[in-house]
């Protein structure tokens, strides 16, 4: 009985997962760059690791899904957290690489969920404001994992973003890479931060080709079902 009225509260609450996603999104963006920096470290994997179990919520409906983001969240979360104790090469490569495949998988199952139906729900626009935002954090692990790999890829205001490759840098270089990630995907960069070998160059413009894309094709994508829509429900005037 008690399974069963719960059931509805749940059912409630899976509707507005987009919004929930979209909420620890906007937190994680919004307030790290405000921290202290003895604090900011901790609390920012706090905000990677809240985004990682509202992405994974939102994709909770298809098993398959569901059971692939688990596993990566879950990698993820453990090399996030245990670079704050292991000062390695490899814990880094494998955050930055595991939470690059998260958001990637999570992009890809929300843009899937927002482009299919008729309904266009306020739900519906958040996830599709979701997608473009953790687009920008899927590039953003992704520099972060060139930057790791290859130091010197991205150089600030002419230099190395951090000459420290201890845990520290790994902090100041996501800072950095997220802020770098979001110019380039809304093509608003100010040069500040370059990319310098050709890897990061060519990445980089597929981002910015892919953030014009995607706000050109859901526009157009969510009018069109709105429009549908309407014209479904639309009662049929009498001759």
């Amino acid at each position: 009985m008690n399974a069963k009225a719960h059931l509805p509260a749940m059912e409630r609450l899976f509707r507005y997962r987009f919004m929930i996603l979209l909420a620890a999104l906007l937190l994680l963006l919004a307030l790290y760059p405000f921290l202290e920096q003895d604090v900011s470290e901790r609390l920012l994997s706090l905000f990677f690791t809240g985004t990682l179990i509202a992405g994974t919520y939102s994709v909770s409906r298809d098993r398959r899904l569901l059971m692939a983001a688990i596993v990566i969240a879950v990698g993820a979360f453990g090399s996030q957290w245990t670079s704050h104790f292991i000062n390695s090469r490899i814990v880094f490569i494998f955050s930055r690489s595991l939470g690059c495949l998260f958001y990637l998988l999570i992009a890809v199952a929300i843009v899937a969920n927002v482009l299919k139906g008729e309904v266009v729900t306020a739900d519906k626009i958040c996830g599709g404001i979701c997608a473009y935002l953790v687009m920008g954090l899927m590039w953003a692990f992704l520099f972060g994992l060139i930057e790791v790999v290859h130091p010197g890829s991205f150089l600030e205001n002419g230099q190395i973003i951090s000459p420290d490759r201890g845990m520290s840098h790994q902090f100041v270089l996501l800072n950095s890479m997220i802020y770098y990630s979001l110019a380039t995907l809304t093509t608003t960069t100010y040069g500040d931060i370059l990319a310098k070998t050709t890897p990061a160059r060519a990445l980089s413009n597929l981002e910015a080709i892919a953030g014009q894309m995607y706000v050109a094709v859901l526009i157009s994508r969510l009018v069109a079902l709105h429009i549908m829509y309407s014209f479904s429900v639309r009662p049929h005037s009498k001759d």
